[in-house]
């Protein structure tokens, strides 16, 4: 399924190289495919060479807070917040205390231990290789010889449905090619965006973070809100040594002003720009099917949404393109 992704979003890249001539000499087709592959390596491996450093630079700094330090400087916040308790008439638990903070923290620490997981990253490295190879090996033949699926698919097909299977073959490339291609401009302009927006107020992993978001925007609604909760709480971890009414609340607000920004402009801009044109679908149409998926099948399924409902359509235009309600949803693929 990764490879045919991949395929898909390659699809319009290599279609471009094949326009281009010098002269009377034109590369041929699996060169074409190679520098494509190249390409989306090489963004691949050089988003990775750079966040990795990041990221291990961030959780070195994670480790070495100092809970002691952070439990006594949180006294003064714990005694307004008592006070404020107080005075909307809510009793003080004992949960809050100083003792209980301290426990609840020093647990919270213990628990994370990194070196396990960096073990456990580097254990199932070999797998994650064979993986990337599969991939690339079957997206290399995805798109160089484009022609793999459509005779499978045509040598169970009956010949009375041919027609109609040509159809449903060649819109489902050019349909979920527009839309996975549209995805991946969202997910960047996303990730750029929050990088830029977090750097202007001062956030210091501001490109991890973006990125991060930027990934969790794939799965609709609900994965702008995840991305920028964990920025959120990330930022206000690596900041526990910092004053947190003077330093750390004002950075978080410029962070959730920042997010706030960003989904606003994806709601109004982006998400209608590529979805409804990507699949020729309407947004309230688009709202409606991620939210069916969410509640039928969860998080995946509001992510394979999308996707799926552009097939059903395709097929039911073949296939059930008498029924009035077919025809209004499929009027314009």
């Amino acid at each position: 399924m990764i490879a045919a992704v991949i395929a898909l979003i390659g699809r319009p890249v290599v279609k471009q190289l094949e326009r281009i001539h010098i002269g009377k000499f034109h590369f041929p087709n699996w060169a074409n495919v190679i520098a494509t592959m190249l390409l989306f390596l090489f963004l691949g491996v050089g988003t990775f060479r750079i966040l990795i450093p990041l990221v291990g630079a961030e959780l070195d700094r994670l480790q070495s807070v100092d809970i002691e330090k952070l439990i006594d400087g949180s006294e003064a916040t714990m005694a307004a917040i008592k006070m404020r308790l107080d005075k909307w008439g809510i009793n003080y638990d004992e949960a809050l205390s100083t003792e209980q903070m301290y426990t609840y923290v020093q647990d919270l620490f213990s628990a994370v231990s990194f070196s396990s997981i960096a073990n456990s990253l580097l254990s199932t490295f070999g797998n994650l290789f064979i993986a990337a190879f599969s991939v690339l090996f079957i997206s290399f033949f995805l798109l160089k010889e484009r022609q793999i699926l459509h005779n499978i698919i045509f040598t169970l097909t009956p010949d009375s449905q041919a027609i109609k299977m040509e159809n449903i073959v060649n819109n489902t490339k050019r349909l979920l090619s527009r839309y996975f291609v549209g995805l991946l401009i969202q997910v960047t302009l996303i990730a750029t965006l929050v990088s830029v927006g977090l750097l202007i107020v001062g956030v210091e992993n501001a490109i991890i973070l973006g990125c991060i978001a930027g990934l969790f925007n794939l799965v609709p609604y609900i994965g702008p809100f995840a991305g920028a909760t964990f920025g959120i709480l990330f930022t206000f971890a690596l900041n526990l040594n910092m004053d947190l009414n003077t330093i750390v609340v004002p950075l978080i607000l410029k962070m959730a002003v920042v997010y706030a920004i960003v989904q606003l402009l994806d709601n109004l801009v982006f998400q209608p720009l590529i979805f409804s044109n990507s699949v020729f679908a309407h947004p309230l149409e688009i709202f409606l099917v991620i939210s069916i998926a969410g509640t039928l099948m969860g998080v995946i399924g509001m992510f394979l949404a999308i996707p799926l409902y552009t097939f059903v359509r395709i097929i039911a235009k073949e296939f059930l393109s008498e029924f009035k309600v077919v025809q209004s949803l499929t009027r314009s693929i």
